[in-house]
């Protein structure tokens, strides 16, 4: 991921775009224990530095991951995960394409980070 996203943005700004929305995570810290996070962070950081306009799009899971879950869904009537009290913000992602669709055709959005 780390290497792809860092491509794009390369060739992005060599072919003279002017913005980029990244679908970043939605805690992209450089020193977090997981290492997407640890990427996001690291991609926000070289996008940022690119001279390129920006938005940073901080979705939370994905509500469709949940179903690989629908078997123990139905057979337990709940959905259980490895998260002890942790709590997260999980977003249909036709919502997150609505959210795009605004930022990449409205104005206002450069330089911030949407979560």
């Amino acid at each position: 991921m780390l290497e792809v996203q860092s491509n794009f943005i390369e060739m992005a700004q060599k072919s003279g775009v002017k913005m980029v929305v990244k679908l970043s995570g939605i805690m992209p810290e450089i020193d977090s224990p997981f290492r997407f996070a640890r990427m996001h962070g690291e991609i926000e950081r070289r996008l940022e530095a690119s001279g390129m306009a920006f938005t940073h799009l901080r979705a939370g899971e994905f509500f469709t991951a949940y179903f690989r879950q629908v078997r123990s869904i139905v057979t337990r009537s709940e959905l259980v995960l490895p998260m002890e009290s942790a709590r997260i913000a999980s977003i249909d992602i036709g919502d997150v394409a609505e959210v795009a669709a605004t930022i990449l055709t409205g104005s206002g959005h450069e330089a911030k980070s949407i979560l």
